[in-house]
């Protein structure tokens, strides 16, 4: 129940006050013997400067029981703009969700020990703030598009509502959109203008919207999105981690961890061991690399991924080798032959859950390993040397 109260209020007497008259205000006042749901995070705009997700912060702070009560659940639902798909549910006070440059609706319901409820909703955007305060938003199109089947491409619907001037002095005087098709960023159309549409085939996508206010100010925001067809599905490629870095002891082995595919696929990999102060080179197709004949120090390693249907995606990793303690080899990181498991090794960097099927190791991995050494120095001369 909520109420409306007038209070008289007289101020303090100042020396040089001018009036003796009493003020009055008008406020409303809510009812506290009741349940109080209360959304104190989000706010109602969230950054989003890169082309992929951003974890977002729901926080139930404020909300109450009724007296002499305790709340005993807190349930989320998140939903999307302008289409009110449910993206979320979730529960406690504290939760997080995975969400895209876009438009949202957050709501919450509380329920407390006494049997009182209370539901609270609140809409808030993710897109990208420049500095000097234009906004870049797009709240269409949704990370998935559904591909009509028999038709060649399909109609892809782009919306940069919620975007804003740097001021209420500015308005925005142009939308640019860019449709690029992933993973060999090629342009594939552009479109102009706040609501636009583009017709694309099954695939994957990178939209980027730039807008420009008539101050002449700029922003811009990104998304990936996904034309799928029902009829077939649409091949991701595989996922090379950025930033990888590993770490092994010479005359041991180094897992070769972070490659993923995002459609269960079996991944194969070839892969190129750089010394950058000698040239010197070693290769191998296997998710084991032995360094037996890697001398210790810094290395880069090239790796191409495969998953074996015409998509492959290239990465880079930081390699750090030591020397081997003793004055015998040490075998590998985790003791003996690896046989057919990965041995332990430090491994830096971003990780994803890996639905990675390892190409077959039916022989030990040391022995089954295709290695090969070159040097800068000479194109004709090579060494091969089995592990």
């Amino acid at each position: 129940m909520v109420s409306s109260r007038t209070l008289q209020c007289k101020p303090p007497s100042h020396r040089h006050s001018t009036s003796n008259s009493n003020s009055r205000w008008t406020f409303v006042v809510g009812n506290t013997t009741e349940t109080v749901a209360y959304i104190s995070s989000p706010g109602g705009f969230l950054q989003n400067a890169g082309s992929g997700v951003i974890n977002v912060l729901f926080f139930a702070a404020g909300s109450i029981a009724g007296p002499g009560d305790s709340i005993v659940s807190y349930i989320w639902a998140v939903s999307r703009s302008p289409d009110n798909a449910t993206l979320a549910t979730l529960q406690g006070p504290t939760v997080t969700t995975l969400l895209q440059v876009g438009s949202y609706r957050v709501s919450l319901t509380v329920s407390d020990s006494g049997g009182g409820r209370a539901t609270v909703s609140k809409d808030f955007v993710t897109g990208n703030k420049a500095l000097s305060g234009v906004t870049a938003v797009m709240i269409w199109p949704p990370p998935e598009v559904q591909a009509i089947a028999g038709i060649a491409a399909t109609t892809v619907a782009l919306d940069a509502t919620g975007s804003t001037a740097a001021s209420i002095d500015s308005s925005i005087s142009q939308y640019i959109w860019a449709v690029v098709s992933m993973p060999n960023k090629v342009t594939v159309v552009n479109a102009i203008g706040l609501l636009a549409t583009v017709n694309l085939p099954s695939g994957l996508y990178q939209v980027e919207l730039q807008i420009t206010d008539s101050s002449g100010n700029t922003a811009t925001a990104r998304k990936g999105f996904i034309v799928i067809s029902t009829a077939s599905t649409v091949n991701v490629p595989p996922i090379v981690n950025n930033g990888l870095a590993l770490s092994g002891t010479a005359g041991g082995y180094i897992p070769i961890t972070g490659i993923t595919d995002p459609d269960g696929n079996q991944v194969n990999i070839t892969w190129t061991l750089i010394e950058p102060d000698t040239g010197e080179t070693v290769k191998g197709t296997r998710f084991i690399m032995p360094l037996v004949i890697v001398q210790p120090g810094q290395h880069y390693l090239l790796i191409t991924a495969d998953d074996g249907r015409a998509s492959e995606t290239n990465g880079t990793a930081k390699v750090s080798v030591t020397a081997a303690t003793g004055s015998s080899r040490s075998s590998s990181s985790n003791g003996g032959d690896p046989g057919n498991s990965l041995p332990s090794s430090t491994v830096s960097g971003s990780t994803r859950g890996a639905r990675l099927a390892v190409p077959g190791t039916a022989t030990a991995a040391a022995g089954a390993a295709s290695i090969s050494t070159s040097r800068s120095s000479t194109s004709t001369s090579s060494r091969s040397s089995s592990s």
